[in-house]
């Protein structure tokens, strides 16, 4: 991974304004998987969230809560389909090392961090 991927990140604009659908797209490299991300947060705010609200109202009225619920399902939804619908893993990050580096390997402070 190189450092622009290290500190990358999902980050939606304030909940209940206009654009409270929207990720923020960084400078960094990952704005192509942002996009692919966006589209489906967009659809399952538009056609999948049981909401009162209709139309384009689905989109702006969220807040926190289901800002973190869409982007949870875009991202399950992306790595399931990339998995061919058979399989997904997901490797999180943790604060405290999980492995350490083999003999002749150099830490990184990211690899060591990871938990499948």
């Amino acid at each position: 991974f190189s450092c622009e991927w290290a500190a990358a990140h999902f980050r939606f604009r304030r909940p209940h304004s206009d654009l409270a659908y929207a990720l923020e797209a960084g400078k960094r490299g990952m704005r192509a998987i942002l996009m692919a991300i966006q589209a489906h947060i967009i659809t399952y705010l538009l056609f999948t969230r049981d909401t009162k609200y209709t139309g384009l109202e689905r989109l702006c009225q969220i807040g926190q809560q289901e800002q973190g619920q869409a982007l949870a399902v875009a991202l399950a939804e992306t790595l399931w389909a990339a998995g061919g619908s058979s399989r997904a893993v997901v490797c999180l990050i943790t604060t405290a090392v999980t492995v350490l580096p083999p003999g002749g390997c150099r830490a990184d402070t990211f690899t060591e961090r990871v938990s499948v």
